[in-house]
């Protein structure tokens, strides 16, 4: 009896090795900078913009993630765990410092991968959810901007104020009330040292 048991625990230790060696062949592996069948690759184009945080950026030569500041052009990125990325996982979009003279309007993502089914512009800092469908594939997003408002000469109008206020003032004691005197005196005054 004892010598049918060990044969049929025998039996059963082979097969359960080749179970566990089959098993062990079909599941991925997945390595910093890896991307899996399952995952998606995001890409950001700055279009002469740059991050405002700091965003991981794989460095082939040290095999892992590093945190790199003022990222700028086109940024690919990439999976940072064998979970991320994948239809359901969110990720944040990146806040942009916008080129000089324009404001950030948002990140345009093309219909396929927008929200809404068409295509639209979503905010920095906002999360976005990787779709069904995306395994495998690129999801492009464009930084959009537009013109900035011209910034109010600050000086100017703090100028303004104080010629009004002390004008004023010296049209009071100077010329006997008359306000408009004194302002016309501190334009002459301030004008000639402003230029």
């Amino acid at each position: 009896m004892k010598k049918i048991l060990s044969v049929i625990l025998a039996t059963m230790m082979l097969f359960s090795g080749f179970a566990l060696s089959a098993s062990a062949a079909t599941e991925e592996s997945w390595l910093p900078g890896d991307v899996s069948s399952s995952q998606c690759v995001i890409v950001f184009n700055f279009n002469n913009g740059k991050a405002k945080t700091s965003l991981p950026v794989y460095d082939p030569q040290l095999g892992n993630f590093v945190a790199t500041d003022g990222v700028t052009g086109t940024y690919r990125m990439l999976p940072t765990s064998a979970d991320a990325h994948k239809a359901g996982t969110f990720i944040y979009l990146p806040q942009v410092t916008p080129p000089d003279g324009s404001a950030f309007d948002g990140w345009y993502v093309e219909a396929q991968y927008s929200p809404s089914g068409y295509p639209m512009s979503l905010t920095g800092g906002s999360v976005y959810y990787i779709p069904e469908g995306a395994a495998g594939k690129e999801i492009q997003f464009t930084a959009w901007y537009s013109p900035a408002e011209a910034e109010e000469d600050t000086l100017a109008t703090v100028m303004n104020i104080l010629i009004k206020v002390f004008g004023a003032i010296i049209g009071i004691i100077m010329y006997g009330g008359n306000t408009e005197a004194g302002v016309q005196m501190m334009e002459k005054i301030l004008g000639g040292v402003m230029g």
